[in-house]
C-alpha cells in the first residue's frame, strides 16, 4: 500500500489513486471525463481537416496514452541510409588497413638482415589490421577468432577482395590470424560473386594456395574450410573448383599422417 500522508497533489502516484477512486462529481471525475471530450474533439478536427497522421495528447499521468501513440516504421530512405552507412565503413575499415599493410610492408623491408626479432612498432600495425579484419583474441578459448560482419562488408567490394587476397599472398598475417581467418573470408566469398572475375580469380588462389601451404595447419581450421564450401557456387569457376580441390587434398594428406584426424576426415 501506498502512503498518501505527505504527499503533494501532482505526485504521479497520489494522481492515479485519486483518478481511479474517484467517485462521480469529484474533481478527478471531472478532469477525466474533459480528457474524454478533449480526445473526441481532436478526432472530429482530423476528421474534418483530413490529416494523415495522429495528433496525440502527452500526459504524464498516463503513461498507457503514450505507450500507444503510432511510431514511424523503417522506410526504403532508412535502409538505404543504413547500407550507405555500412560502404563507408567498409572502405574506411579497407583504408585504414591499407595503411597498416604498408607500414608492415616497409618496417619489413627496412629491417637488418639476420635480425629474427621483429620491431615493437609492428605490434601496433598488426592490432589496426586485427581490428580492421574483424580478428580478436577470444575471452573464453584465448584463440583468435574472425567476426564475420566486418569482413562480409569489406569482400563485398573489389577494393576489399584485392586487399584480403594481398594480405595472404604477402604473407603479412601471422599464422593464428590467417587460421581464423580463412574459413570466415571463404565462407563470405564462395556466395554468388558481387566482384569481377578477375578480382574474384584471385581471391580464390590466394585462399586455395594458402590451405595448401601453410605450416601446422589445425585439423579445427582444415574442417570449417570443407564446410564453408558446402555449397554449389564454390564449383560454379575453375579458380572455385581449384581452390576446393587445394583444400580436399591437404585434408587428405593430413588425414593420411594423423590417425586421430582420419576419423573425423
Amino acid at each position: 500500500p501506498i502512503l498518501m500522508t505527505g504527499t503533494s497533489p501532482s505526485d504521479y502516484d497520489a494522481r492515479f489513486l485519486a483518478r481511479n477512486n474517484a467517485a462521480p462529481g469529484t474533481d478527478a471525475a471531472k478532469e477525466s471525463k474533459k480528457k474524454v471530450l478533449e480526445e473526441e474533439k481532436t478526432k472530429e478536427w482530423m476528421k474534418d481537416k483530413g490529416t494523415l497522421g495522429h495528433v496525440s495528447k502527452t500526459d504524464v499521468t498516463r503513461p498507457r496514452a503514450l505507450l500507444a501513440t503510432p511510431t514511424l516504421g523503417v522506410t526504403e530512405d532508412d535502409l538505404e541510409r543504413k547500407q550507405r552507412a555500412s560502404l563507408w565503413k567498409a572502405r574506411l575499415h579497407i583504408d585504414q588497413g591499407y595503411q597498416a599493410a604498408n607500414a608492415l610492408v616497409e618496417i619489413w623491408r627496412t629491417a637488418p638482415p639476420g635480425s629474427g626479432k621483429a620491431p615493437p612498432i609492428v605490434q601496433q600495425h598488426l592490432l589496426k589490421l586485427f581490428k580492421c579484419l574483424g580478428l580478436s583474441v577470444s575471452k573464453e578459448t584465448g584463440e583468435m577468432e574472425c567476426k564475420g560482419d566486418s569482413l562480409q562488408a569489406i569482400l563485398k567490394m573489389s577494393k576489399g577482395c584485392t586487399f584480403v587476397s594481398r594480405l595472404l599472398e604477402q604473407a603479412l598475417l601471422p599464422p593464428s590470424a590467417v587460421q581464423a581467418l580463412l574459413p570466415t573470408a571463404l565462407q563470405v566469398a564462395v556466395n554468388p560473386p558481387s566482384v569481377d572475375a578477375d578480382t574474384d580469380q584471385r581471391l580464390f588462389m590466394s585462399i586455395g594456395r594458402v590451405a595448401a601451404t601453410l605450416p601446422q595447419l589445425h585439423p579445427r581450421t582444415l574442417v570449417k574450410l570443407v564446410e564453408a564450401v558446402q555449397t554449389e557456387y564454390a564449383l560454379s569457376s575453375q579458380p572455385r573448383m581449384e581452390c576446393v580441390h587445394a583444400i580436399l587434398r591437404r585434408g587428405t594428406v593430413m588425414a593420411a599422417n594423423d590417425a586421430s584426424f582420419a576419423p573425423q576426415w
